[in-house]
């Protein structure tokens, strides 16, 4: 486990190395592409329940979808985090019920209602890079990966497309998720599941 764990730490920092590189004006054009094809999928059309990350910094921005979706009647959800390594899903109405949480990560008030996730449709899952596996590798905390250990909900990575490689270190608590989403293109993957 040890040689994995390191072995991501030294892929986050190349990672992060690439995503330096990035103009603002670059991500927030490939935030709106990435947008639209999330607004073309059947997952999304269908959804009734949408549970979202609040993309931040170097992330895909997920605002748009945000509204979006509110505009459209659905339920969202977007996580709110408790202690160390435990997120819950947690319903707003607009970006306005969102606050600065832990790291500054925007998140719901404390009195926002938490979302069961075997009620969501559709999981946006973030990512700092994906393969096309569905593997997908974050900041290292594991939030995402306890909390969608026990997801039945359609799982897709949102992912600037120069980020997609192969061979994402993976271990067993590792979830795959069924469809990368990038500016460029929309990938199925194989049934997905644990890893």
């Amino acid at each position: 486990m040890a040689a994995i764990d390191a072995e991501k730490a030294q892929f986050r920092k190349t990672v992060r190395r690439i995503l330096d590189t990035f103009g603002h004006l670059n991500m927030m054009e490939w935030s709106s592409e990435i947008a639209e094809r999330v607004f073309s999928l059947p997952e999304y059309k269908e959804a009734k329940t949408i549970f979202t990350f609040v993309g931040m910094d170097q992330e895909v921005d997920t605002r748009r979808i945000i509204q979006r979706a509110i505009a459209e009647g659905k339920r969202v959800a977007v996580p709110k985090t408790f202690g160390k390594g435990i997120m819950v899903p947690c319903e707003i109405s607009g970006l306005h019920d969102l606050i600065p949480g832990r790291y500054g990560i925007p998140e719901p008030q404390d009195d926002s209602s938490r979302v069961s996730l075997g009620e969501g449709d559709l999981i946006l899952v973030p990512c700092l890079a994906c393969d096309l596996e569905g593997m997908r590798i974050g900041h290292g905390a594991g939030y995402y990966d306890r909390l969608l250990a026990g997801s039945r909900a359609f799982k897709a990575i949102l992912c600037f497309d120069a980020l997609v490689v192969d061979g994402i270190p993976y271990d067993e608590l590792d979830v795959r998720s069924e469809m990368v989403v990038t500016e460029t293109r929309v990938v199925r993957v194989v049934k997905g599941g644990n890893a």
